[in-house]
């Protein structure tokens, strides 16, 4: 026996081999007492598959075979250790009368007896059931451990037959008397050879059904893993692209910012050059004003006639100059700038997303991601093309880009004026006309 086998032997419960195993309706062996302790109301759910079974009012047979094989296997596993006692290669002597050499051995008490003993005290009382095989052949060599369990595969219900055919309909152990005269009278039955060969080639099947599953899984598993690099370095190549057109933008918008400054900075100082010519000529008037001002008190402060009438002339008349000459009511440069609006550019930088196809226009629905075969899209692009294209159609700029600069020209629409911008520049107009 493998040590696989002793793992099939274990209860999936206390991971111990089989001790008075019972089998479920799903076919799941357990220790009886772990499944009495697990029932309630006369049904159990198997520890393994959640199955639900219900409870015969005896309760489930043990199966003696199994618990059998598990002895075999617990006196085995004794077998494997080295002994260290002293004299362990010597002749095995009864445990009862530890007199006479033993040339049997009982499987639940796990000793040795003599055959007197055997008859005389372990045959009777609580010893009656126990199980026991020979030490021994015909031949008089050890009797393999691995078939001394074949000596004991007796039926539970018709004592001393053999187990030697394999019931179908139950699939359990059954004797010659139980498919004739007992429960499986009437049964599906093999031999224990033919059920072991059909055992065999049902589990052969079954295994290379597994494998076969196992190399499909293996390929798909190699594939999630080609995968998960292509994810792993797709998404680095995604970043960059981002980064990449992101600073690109960058680059044009701090263009166009110096740029506009640059044109701003142009309308300040036209503003500032008209403003001044205008402040200098007011200047200048308000200053020959002041001076005829000074000149006529001065001239009323005379106390000859003669004087005044001869000097009074020709100042009514500078006053008269100066007084025929027109005043400008309102500045002539206005203090509005022109405007600058960004909304338009900021709803397009809005819709700047991933997996847009460079020849879409924007606000179309992109298509679904073509399904791969593990159902990931690894792909992915930033386009700030459409954002070019879209920033510079169907909007009036005021300033042009710059010449040989790609274009993202921030273009904005002009605000209509409003009535007090409108009369300043009526005013504007008349001035300039008169």
């Amino acid at each position: 026996m493998e040590p696989a086998m002793e793992r099939e032997l274990q209860c999936t419960v206390c991971h111990d081999l089989y001790d008075s195993p019972v089998m479920l309706s799903c076919c799941h062996y357990f220790c009886q007492a772990h499944i009495s302790a697990k029932a309630q109301g006369g049904v159990v759910a198997c520890p393994t598959c959640d199955q639900v079974t219900r409870l015969r009012p005896e309760g489930l047979r043990v199966e003696q075979a199994l618990q059998l094989v598990a002895d075999v296997w617990r006196e085995k596993r004794k077998e494997a250790k080295p002994s260290e006692a002293p004299g362990a290669d010597a002749p095995l002597v009864c445990g009862l009368c530890e007199e006479r050499l033993a040339s049997r051995r009982c499987l639940q008490c796990e000793g040795s007896l003599c055959t007197e003993c055997e008859k005389s005290v372990h045959s009777k009382g609580m010893f009656k059931s126990h199980p026991v095989v020979d030490l021994f052949g015909v031949d008089g060599r050890p009797v393999a451990l691995s078939d001394a369990y074949a000596q004991q595969l007796r039926c539970d219900v018709h004592v001393g037959e053999k187990l030697n055919f394999y019931c179908l309909d139950c699939r359990k152990l059954v004797c010659s008397h139980c498919l004739i005269l007992g429960d499986h009278r009437g049964h599906g039955q093999h031999t224990i050879d033919q059920a072991c060969d059909t055992g065999k080639d049902t589990l052969s099947a079954w295994l290379e059904a597994l494998r076969t599953r196992v190399g499909k899984i293996d390929m798909f598993s190699e594939k999630l893993h080609s995968v998960e690099l292509d994810v792993q370095n797709n998404a680095e190549e995604q970043r960059n692209a981002i980064n990449r057109e992101l600073d690109h933008l960058r680059e044009l918008v701090e263009a166009k910012r110096r740029q506009l400054l640059s044109k701003g900075a142009l309308e300040e100082k036209q503003k500032r050059v008209q403003l001044q010519a205008q402040i200098d000529a007011t200047e200048k008037v308000h200053k020959d004003a002041l001076r005829l001002v000074s000149r006529s008190s001065s001239l009323l402060a005379v106390e000859s006639d003669h004087a005044f009438l001869g000097l009074v002339l020709p100042l009514i008349m500078d006053m008269k100059n100066c007084g025929g000459q027109p005043i400008d009511g309102n500045p002539k440069v206005s203090a509005v700038y022109k405007p600058f609006i960004t909304e338009v550019q900021t709803r397009l930088l809005g819709e700047l997303e991933l997996g847009v196809s460079r020849s879409m226009p924007l606000g179309q629905p992109q298509p679904p991601t073509p399904s791969g075969s593990p159902g990931i899209s690894m792909t992915g692009s930033m386009n700030t093309a459409q954002l070019t294209a879209a920033a510079t159609t169907g909007y009036s700029a005021q300033f042009g880009a710059p010449t040989g600069m790609p274009g993202v020209a921030v273009s904005y629409v002009h605000q209509p004026p409003s009535a007090q911008q409108q009369q300043q520049q009526q005013q504007q107009q008349q001035q300039q006309q008169q």
